[in-house]
């Protein structure tokens, strides 16, 4: 984009920003010759900017101009001395950015809703107005949808407003769990990730909590896999998940670690939801010893080139009891502290001890997944899945307490 004033170029910037929900900052450089633009929240890290630059007027000399030496060819040939251009950019906002875009003057004046309110006979647009029906209509509901930098479906975000109004009469505690979707009609035109990735979760996490769903007071149940970091990165910006690993979860990586011993899995189940249930650090400790005589042998492992032996309750020891474990979810005295201290200060904790209400794996949203694939929210188009969603939780809603 070239023009021979900044204000055309800076406008462009502008409105090509609020059109991605982003807002943006001018900044002066370079005595009038560079301007940058920036992410209005560029102090907390995003890296978006666009830079200006003002194409120079050229100094050949007279001796060279008498010679008639051709310029030099460069890749700012074309841009005619005196104008402004884009000199650099980097257009990918970093990851969570908070910043949103902000109504000005300029751009109400613009907007078709306001024109056609002020306006006789300016025709609404039909977007606009079907839009406000839904937001008239359906408070609370928040949608969130992304396209990719090739303007395709990414990914889409939905809560129901009337549902986490009600929240409060649910269990306080949260399941999380990923399942794939199985619609093939979208060979190449939209693909669902074929895996749980950082990004997603922590963007699913942090709509959740702009939905107003209470994230930051009640437990969450996963499996220990891309939530952890996701937890992590979202802490940066002051936003608070506490994560609880599912025991059947545990039992399954338990087995998997352990196939070499041929583990009996009735036996390894049942001994893993004893100490999963410990609510007393005296207890934790009479099923720990348990465990370790039950099965003595273990596994051979290099571990700062040197080879240790792994066993099944030293592996099942390393994880923080606040993140599975009834007894480090109860309130603490001071002897139960420093038992915790003493055993696990070197472990990463993933969230506050908070009442687990009986809870200790992600059975029931795995249910849930699988009454989504019979209800074929899962075998749809988006549109259709979106819909058929909606009204599988609206049956939920108006189910008649027992």
């Amino acid at each position: 984009m070239i023009s021979s004033e900044v204000r055309l170029i800076s406008s462009f910037i502008k409105h090509y920003a609020f059109n991605m929900n982003k807002s943006v900052e001018r900044k002066k450089e370079g005595g009038g010759t560079h301007v940058k633009w920036l992410c209005s929240e560029h102090k907390n890290g995003c890296s978006w900017f666009i830079a200006l630059s003002r194409k120079r007027q050229s100094k050949i000399n007279e001796e060279a101009t008498m010679q008639r030496r051709k310029k030099p060819t460069t890749k700012l040939l074309h841009i005619p001395c005196g104008s402004w251009y884009i000199s650099k950019m980097e257009l990918n906002h970093t990851q969570l950015c908070p910043g949103i875009a902000v109504m000005t003057t300029e751009f109400l004046l613009e907007h078709p809703g306001f024109r056609g309110a002020i306006l006789p006979g300016h025709s609404t647009s039909q977007a606009r107005v079907v839009k406000t029906m839904i937001c008239r209509e359906k408070p609370g509901l928040r949608v969130c949808c992304q396209l990719d930098s090739e303007g395709r479906f990414y990914r889409a975000f939905l809560s129901i407003g009337s549902a986490v109004n009600v929240q409060d009469a649910f269990l306080p505690v949260w399941e999380c769990d990923g399942t794939h979707m199985k619609d093939p009609s979208y060979n190449g035109i939209l693909a669902y990730v074929h895996k749980e990735t950082i990004d997603n979760f922590a963007w699913i996490f942090w709509n959740c909590i702009v939905a107003g769903i209470k994230m930051n007071i009640r437990p969450a149940f996963c499996d220990r896999g891309k939530q952890l970091v996701a937890r992590a990165l979202l802490l940066r910006i002051n936003m608070k998940i506490h994560l609880k690993f599912c025991t059947l979860h545990i039992r399954f990586n338990t087995m998997d670690k352990y196939k070499s011993l041929r583990l009996n899995l009735k036996s390894v189940n049942d001994d893993i939801f004893s100490l999963q249930g410990a609510s007393t650090t005296e207890g934790y400790e009479l099923i720990k010893t348990k465990i370790a005589s039950k099965y003595p042998a273990g596994i051979s492992k290099v571990f700062a080139e040197k080879i240790v032996e792994e066993h099944v309750w030293s592996y099942l020891c390393s994880i923080y009891p606040t993140d599975w474990c009834v007894v480090g979810n109860m309130k603490a005295t001071t002897k139960e502290l420093k038992w915790i201290d003493d055993n696990w200060s070197s472990v990463p904790m993933h969230g506050d001890a908070l009442p687990l209400f009986g809870i200790r794996t992600t059975s029931a949203v795995e249910g849930e997944n699988n009454g989504l694939l019979w209800g074929r929210v899962r075998t749809q188009l988006v549109l259709s899945s979106v819909m058929t969603y909606c009204t599988r939780a609206l049956k939920n809603l108006q189910k008649p307490a027992v």
